[in-house]
């Protein structure tokens, strides 16, 4: 569920810049360098902090930061809107991508023996990779009924304004269900999983 929030992101994002904001491929591109500079931050951050205090302690929040960036998303991407605006969505989401996927990593490949190791990367992997394309059709599917059910209430042909607002509609509704998503992996941490073991990870 986490992946699913995650890729769901950058996919609609990277579509409202382009079919919104008017942004070539290459601009595009550059637009999301901050996102790559928030998500090592996050994870330099949570390097730091998982040694003091442990993965679950980092985990809820870097869950908690993504989620508001999400929301943040859901609020920002408008017809009239600007990068800027776009940008106070991304930053805290991609800081709280960084802070998760660490500790994530951490929790899927300690306590594995050696034989096992390949084995318990991959899977966790390949977990992402299955999340992030289970959880990025869920999201088309509510952006897109959400997009047609716009254009089905419109009289008439809809211009090119009504169209243009019907899609961002259908990607505020993909960035909801987004956070959604990262709140449902945020309450399975919070109530299912046991930290007792991370000092077992950094004191062998």
């Amino acid at each position: 569920v986490v992946a699913g929030g995650m890729f769901g992101m950058f996919y609609f994002a990277s579509l409202y810049v382009q079919q919104i904001l008017g942004y070539d491929p290459l601009q595009a591109g550059a637009a999301f360098l901050p996102v790559s500079a928030g998500i090592m931050g996050g994870a330099i951050v949570s390097q730091q902090l998982i040694d003091r205090v442990g993965i679950k302690p980092v985990v809820i929040p870097g869950m908690t930061l993504a989620s508001i960036g999400l929301v943040i998303l859901a609020s920002t991407t408008k017809v009239d809107g600007t990068y800027l605006q776009l940008l106070a969505g991304l930053l805290p989401m991609s800081i709280g991508m960084g802070m998760t996927f660490v500790p994530m990593t951490l929790v899927a490949t300690s306590r594995i023996d050696t034989a096992d190791a390949g084995l318990a990367s991959g899977v966790f992997n390949t977990s992402q990779q299955v999340g992030g394309a289970l959880g990025l059709a869920i999201l088309a599917t509510f952006a897109v009924n959400k997009t047609s059910n716009v254009l089905a209430g419109i009289s008439g042909k809809p211009d090119q304004l009504a169209q243009a607002t019907a899609l961002v509609e259908g990607f505020q509704t993909a960035f909801m269900a987004a956070a959604g998503l990262m709140i449902l992996g945020l309450l399975v941490v919070f109530f299912f999983f046991n930290d007792t073991a991370t000092t077992e990870i950094y004191t062998g």
